[in-house]
């Protein structure tokens, strides 16, 4: 009887176990998360120089920018690009472009087989010998201090899951799920984060996500193919898996952009009438999709090649 019981009890312990186990799963984070987009640095131009680097006049230099794609979406040939500013291309430089793109391949992110992502060089020569100033210096001129800027714009994509948002038409039964409670929700690894969400009651068998969506990093935010505006940013959002219809979601009274105030907007997501009865626990996918920029600088002395 004793060795039954002994049995029956390590049976109810793994049973348990089992039960654990599964649910924990079940809420295992399938990102690998972080704020980083692109890192992007203009490499070395010339020799160090108390200021920076230095070349002499007539000495052709390299004007390269290396990319790294640090967050988990993959950028799509075409959808980077880097604009150089700062400088006179046309009439300083010679072998000088100003505008250079990731035309020929796509840029991977960062995943669990390549954990430190894509990586892309642009050379802004234009296909032959590297850059040289151009513009002589005056008469007694020790040197020029030549100031480089690129504006680094890239698509990039944030998706989140709620991994269990309670369908459920009466608030009041918390019998398998709580309607009015904060959600645990993961967020793709990317510059524009999904930082929490937030379910409650929407009126008769309706429930209501607020998503807060962040801008986690220091640059601007445009909707793809859209002009960038330096006094607002915006997002483009939809909920996945949706084909239905069964989410009416808005932010900023608009149905697909969200504008942010202060790096931060809500979205709120309504669902469709839940039928009476109807209780159970399943995840939710929002996406956003957004262009991004941010600036890179270096600063490059010319010095008179008789100093």
């Amino acid at each position: 009887m004793k060795k039954m019981l002994v049995v029956l009890l390590v049976l109810i312990i793994a049973l348990a176990g089992c039960k654990q186990s599964e649910d924990t799963k079940k809420l295992e984070n399938p990102y690998i998360g972080g704020s980083n987009g692109v890192i992007a640095k203009f490499e070395v131009m010339g020799s160090p120089d108390p200021n920076g680097e230095y070349v002499y006049e007539g000495e052709h230099f390299p004007v390269i920018v290396t990319i790294k794609n640090k967050g988990e979406y993959e950028i799509p040939v075409g959808s980077l690009a880097v604009k150089l500013k700062g400088v006179n291309v046309a009439d300083h430089f010679d072998n000088l472009v100003e505008l250079k793109t990731n035309a020929d391949s796509p840029i991977e992110g960062i995943s669990e087989y390549n954990p430190n992502g894509g990586e892309l060089e642009l050379n802004f020569n234009d296909g032959g010998d590297d850059p040289i100033y151009t513009l002589q210096l005056l008469t007694g001129q020790s040197h020029q201090s030549v100031n480089f800027i690129g504006d680094v714009i890239y698509d990039y994509q944030t998706t989140a899951v709620v991994p269990e948002v309670c369908f459920n038409p009466d608030r009041r039964d918390t019998s398998v799920c709580t309607v009015d409670s904060v959600k645990t929700v993961y967020s793709s690894g990317a510059p524009i984060q999904i930082t929490s969400v937030t379910e409650a009651s929407a009126g008769t068998s309706r429930i209501l996500l607020e998503f807060t969506v962040q801008n986690k990093g220091i640059g601007k935010v445009q909707v793809p193919g859209e002009e960038f505006d330096l006094t607002r940013d915006y997002v483009k959002f939809q909920m996945l898996n949706d084909e239905q219809g069964f989410w009416e979601c808005t932010a900023s009274g608009s149905s697909d952009k969200a504008r942010l105030d202060n790096d931060q907007v809500i979205i709120r997501c309504r669902s469709d009438e839940i039928p009476a009865g109807s209780v159970y626990t399943g995840p939710v996918n929002l996406q956003l999709d957004y262009a991004y920029m941010t600036s890179i600088s270096k600063s490059l002395t010319i010095r008179n090649a008789d100093s």
